[in-house]
């Protein structure tokens, strides 16, 4: 029914950058760009090299500030609250991860970088490890994982802490939310 309002989920801001512009010395490298994704939207950024794309991540991830133009990701701001900053999970393109760590040892260092208590990080981390098909990995180094392993272990590293928002690109191999707020762990590998 057009104009109808769906009251069972609660209304959760998602994430919105107004006019964001952004420079690098006399590059203009982002020009009053405009971006709202609802919660538990799927978005996609598509566009040539150069155009902005990275530059408009790494601003919504709160690792680069805008010149001009708020954020926020479900209502928090992720610049420079850092409150709002432990939020949100990130997968960059370049996947980088400590060779000679096993893999559940690499989401134990992330979950205690993002406070993840104890208990917490103990339910958390088996669950992702099923969830992604990593359990069966769980114990070898990540030097020994193929890409798209690798790739999962990031995406791994990016929910452990439960984020609102979680960011990547360069990951084809991933089906999953990139919108935000909520229910980011609603992924299928």
């Amino acid at each position: 029914m057009p104009g109808a309002v769906d009251v069972t989920r609660p209304a959760v801001p998602g994430i919105v950058g107004t006019g964001l512009t952004r420079r690098f010395g006399t590059v203009l490298a982002l020009e009053h760009a405009h971006l709202t994704v609802q919660s538990g939207q799927v978005t996609a950024l598509i566009g040539p090299n150069g155009a902005g794309k990275v530059t408009l991540l790494l601003i919504l991830a709160g690792l680069l500030a805008p010149d001009v133009g708020p954020v926020s990701i479900a209502g928090l701001r992720p610049q420079p609250d850092s409150t709002a900053k432990a939020k949100i999970g990130w997968t960059p393109d370049a996947l980088e991860h400590w060779e000679a760590l096993a893999v559940r040892e690499i989401l134990a260092f992330f979950a205690r970088a993002y406070r993840v208590t104890h208990d917490a990080a103990a339910k958390r981390i088996p669950a992702l490890l099923d969830r992604l098909h990593l359990a069966d990995l769980a114990k070898r180094p990540a030097r020994t994982l193929s890409r798209g392993q690798q790739q999962r272990l990031g995406l791994a590293r990016a929910l452990v802490h439960g984020p609102f928002s979680v960011g990547w690109w360069g990951l084809p191999g991933l089906i999953g939310r990139v919108g935000c707020c909520g229910d980011s762990q609603k992924v299928h590998g």
